[in-house]
């Protein structure tokens, strides 16, 4: 949009609405803003967890508690060298008895030894399931 153009809008619009150009000008600022923050803190996140899947809506939404490893097994090499395990967890929640689960992770080259029999980890349980667990690497 050229300036001359943007120039007749705000013009018009003053007019029409009986204020300067400034103040139209500033409701534009305000009005562009607020639409901005509506969209962040209103809709952003639910995008985020639909493009996330399942597994970052549980890490968001999901419910605290602990993991312990009892078995670890490889399932496949990732990029970078590390390894996509299959784990074995007894899952201690919060509220409740503790049961177990299966859970897979895609462990970095530089973590894939902390991955072993009666290692601990805190995990989030999905509300909807709590067979579904997800490993909460980013809360140690």
């Amino acid at each position: 949009m050229s300036e001359e153009v943007l120039f007749r809008f705000v013009s018009k619009a003053a007019a029409w609405l009986g204020l300067g150009e400034i103040t139209v000008i500033l409701i534009g600022i305000v009005a562009v803003t607020f639409i901005f923050l509506l969209f962040w803190f209103k809709f952003a996140p639910w995008l985020i967890l639909k493009m996330g899947g399942e597994e970052t809506e549980i890490l968001m939404t999901g419910a605290p508690g602990n993991a312990t490893i009892l078995q670890a097994e490889r399932v496949a090499g990732i990029e970078d060298n590390g390894q996509r395990l299959e784990l074995t967890l007894r899952v201690a929640p919060q509220r409740g008895a503790e049961y177990q689960a299966r859970a897979r992770v895609d462990a970095p080259a530089e973590l894939v030894d902390r991955f072993k029999s009666g290692a601990v980890f805190p995990v989030k349980i999905s509300q909807a399931d709590p067979r579904k667990v997800v490993l909460d690497l980013d809360d140690e």
